[in-house]
């Protein structure tokens, strides 16, 4: 997740991150969206959603 003018981690370094990780993996860029202000595109909903879609079931 990541900002499109985010200026201390640009927006290819958050592709670049997500190409390299495993799975389970989603890339939200929140358009205008800086370093330190995702929680005004409510971000925190995507979050929660992708942790619940992604949770591991424990035995």
């Amino acid at each position: 997740m990541g900002g499109s003018d985010d200026i201390v981690v640009p927006v290819f370094l958050a592709k670049n991150l997500y190409e390299h990780a495993s799975e389970p993996k989603d890339l939200k860029i929140y358009q205008g969206g800086g370093h330190i202000d995702l929680d005004n595109f409510y971000n925190y909903r995507d979050i929660i959603k992708w942790l619940g879609t992604n949770e591991k079931k424990q035995d």
